[in-house]
């Protein structure tokens, strides 16, 4: 599967694809969250680096190895970012000064929840994620103050998220297969 930016781009501009102000709408905060939960949905990780070994003597390797790819585990969704964007959609309505600020960082802790993993394989993995961009949803709702069409407004939008979840990085503590232990090594990357 994978983070499909294509799939959320899309969403985004049939949400956006409306001749009133997107806050007019009592569910647009809705749709959008339930858009990025789709995508979010979609997250694939980088494989375990390599099988796990069995302790004794002498030490056996797990003859079939990892999966070519893990998932996190549970699924990421965007729990903090659709709580986030509902206030500040709310907020912007009633007359507040635009900012989305506390929404684009929500959507980063959400990126950064993840903290397993597994595969196909068996496999399960415990460490921590980074996300290294910090997605700025303000930018794209400036696209569209400056004249921007919704198709470049929701381009904008879905960029900076996808940028924000695909620099995630998961870094492994430990991982293993029942008694197949695996030596971590460089972080996963989300993808």
């Amino acid at each position: 599967m994978a983070l499909d930016l294509a799939l959320l781009t899309a969403a985004l501009t049939e949400i956006l694809d409306t001749s009133s102000t997107p806050a007019d709408h009592p569910d647009f905060s809705k749709q959008v969250a339930d858009a990025v939960d789709a995508y979010l949905l979609g997250a694939e990780m980088d494989p375990f680096p390599a099988p796990g070994i069995q302790p004794g003597s002498p030490p056996v390797t797990d003859p079939d190895g990892p999966s070519a790819k893990s998932i996190p585990d549970p699924l990421i969704v965007g729990i903090n970012f659709r709580t986030k964007f509902a206030e500040d959609v709310k907020s912007t309505h009633d007359g507040a000064p635009r900012d989305f600020s506390l929404s684009s960082e929500a959507f980063q802790k959400d990126i950064e929840a993840v903290v397993k993993n597994k595969d196909d394989a068996g496999y399960e993995g415990a460490g921590a994620t980074v996300a290294a961009v910090a997605p700025d949803i303000d930018a794209a709702w400036t696209v569209g103050q400056d004249g921007g069409t919704h198709e470049e407004v929701a381009t904008k939008l879905a960029a900076e998220l996808h940028a924000c979840a695909t620099s995630g990085a998961f870094t492994v503590a430990s991982y293993q297969k029942s008694a197949f232990v695996g030596v971590p090594g460089p972080p996963l990357k989300i993808k």
